[in-house]
């Protein structure tokens, strides 16, 4: 019967600008996803061009771009795998006990943070771009196992013909999403829920009254 359980590990839309969809396997179809919905494994989020949004799973927190669509590929008590189909997301670890969890999956490869930071990928015409702002992750591939350092950006593509993976390397790039991206991290870091109320604590489910946390 245990092993029946629904997992204690939960996702929740903690806030969203614009219009976010969510995809409705039942209808078949995508609709307006509301902020404070409960996320699981296998659920969707499309954001339009000029939206944003962010995730929020335990103290790990996700945020996306426009024009994004990423796939909560798993999520349960042993690990989070979030499947970035196009666009931006910036990926904040704020344990490295849960860093081991948590992957960024791309056409091109899988993404893990090592220790605990604050990560951005993006993937666009079938490249994926990967900048550790702070901390560090290793890319893998079938043909392929790369450190992406602080401070530095990794494009990771495959060739024609062979499907070799190639790596190229760059500078960060500061752009409105990245802005946006610090100034929501300041905001939260400031705000009066986190000096009372670990990061790691989140709402799960209702009960009567009062509610479950984890």
């Amino acid at each position: 019967a245990q092993a029946d359980d629904p997992p204690g590990r939960v996702g929740r839309l903690a806030d969203v600008h614009g219009r976010v969809w969510v995809f409705d396997a039942e209808q078949g179809q995508w609709v307006d996803a509301q902020r404070n919905r409960a996320l699981t494994s296998g659920d969707r989020l499309s954001t339009d061009r000029d939206a944003r949004a962010a995730v929020r799973v335990g103290s790990t927190d996700l945020r996306l771009a426009g024009g994004t669509e990423v796939e909560l590929a798993r999520i349960d008590d042993e690990r989070m795998a979030f499947q970035l189909h196009s666009g931006s997301l910036a990926l904040r670890v704020r344990s490295s006990q849960i860093a081991g969890e948590v992957e960024v999956r791309t056409g091109e490869g899988r993404l893990l943070p090592e220790r605990s930071g604050h990560y951005r990928v993006d993937r666009e015409d079938d490249t994926t771009f990967a900048v550790a702002w702070r901390g560090s992750m290793r890319f893998e591939a079938p043909d392929m196992q790369v450190q992406v350092r602080a401070g530095r950006r990794a494009e990771f593509f495959q060739q024609p013909g062979d499907r070799t993976t190639v790596v190229a390397w760059s500078a960060p790039e500061n752009d409105a999403f990245s802005d946006w991206v610090a100034r929501d991290e300041q905001r939260d870091d400031r705000s009066v829920a986190q000096r009372y109320v670990s990061p790691a604590f989140t709402v799960t489910k209702p009960v009567g009254v009062g509610i479950w946390v984890r």
